[in-house]
């Protein structure tokens, strides 16, 4: 989805996953001094499309944001589309590391409802429901199809 509203809108992706996580795969962190300048780069850029459920990076591009799209998803559809996705370790770690990191992120995925810090529906909820601009809430791929579908025809 990300991919297809910059195309749309001529902007650039951002992958909070390659902002937190160190290249080479998902399995070292980069420096809290890092992503700071990352995320400051972000924000002084002028047009962007940003993805991912990092909540503590994404409050502070909050107050740069024209939009937002949060996606609800149920777990099932989270989960079908994890598995459909594949890990993307596996382009990146030997067969064996990867199947691990793999399982990681699905057990961590899972718990998603029941976390209460930044990467948890409740908090993603209450930056959604504080976002004073346009907000959208796409609650299954079918949403989502539309949303992108109706975005881009009116670019």
């Amino acid at each position: 989805m990300a991919a297809a509203l910059a195309e749309n809108n001529g902007s650039d992706v951002v992958n909070l996953d390659s902002v937190f996580w160190m290249p080479g795969g998902y399995n070292q962190k980069r420096s809290e001094e890092q992503v700071a300048i990352a995320i400051e780069e972000i924000k002084q850029s002028s047009d962007w499309v940003v993805e991912g459920v990092f909540g503590a990076l994404i409050e502070p591009l909050v107050e740069c944001a024209d939009m937002m799209i949060y996606l609800d998803f149920q777990w099932q559809d989270c989960y079908e589309a994890l598995l459909s996705r594949g890990s993307e370790s596996s382009k990146q770690l030997d067969p064996e590391a990867a199947d691990a990191n793999f399982q990681a992120l699905l057990t961590w995925a899972s718990q998603y409802e029941h976390r209460h810090n930044k990467n948890s529906r409740e908090f993603h909820q209450r930056l959604y429901q504080s976002f004073e601009k346009d907000k959208y809430r796409l609650l299954n791929r079918n949403d989502v199809n539309q949303f992108v579908k109706d975005f881009g025809a009116s670019i």
